[in-house]
């Protein structure tokens, strides 16, 4: 990967709370888990190892736009991520790459009562061309 596509992407978190997303208590059993919002919870989820999306040279320079791939996931009450969904983009061949880059990403999950809880939370990619 070319110096310009490593400095190429920037990450951000979106407003979780404004967002009003669930968290759960790490329980196999929907019919007793209990929901949590994430502006309940006493300690939120923190990303402890982040790793970017590999985009291949000839996929930046054939794109022409700044690219926006926002993902949903779960952070599951061991810091593992699951279920990535993109939730917005602008260009459907970043879907992928962001996909497999947040599922290497690893939280201190979130906790109530300092009891680990799964969460969704959002996040945002951007993929800026200029570096």
């Amino acid at each position: 990967m070319s110096t310009h596509s490593a400095n190429a992407i920037r990450l951000g978190v979106l407003a979780f709370v404004s967002a009003g997303l669930l968290c759960a208590t790490d329980s196999h059993d929907s019919a007793t888990e209990h929901i949590y919002k994430l502006s309940e919870v006493d300690v939120q989820p923190r990303a402890t190892t982040q790793v970017k999306p590999r985009v291949p040279d000839e996929l930046m320079r054939a794109t022409h736009v700044a690219v926006q791939v926002v993902v949903e996931f779960t952070v599951n009450a061991d810091g593992t991520v699951s279920d990535p969904v993109a939730i917005k983009n602008n260009d459907a061949r970043y879907v992928e790459l962001t996909r497999q880059a947040i599922l290497q990403w690893r939280f201190s999950p979130a906790k109530v009562r300092g009891s680990s809880v799964r969460c969704k939370m959002p996040l945002a990619f951007n993929y800026d061309l200029g570096g």
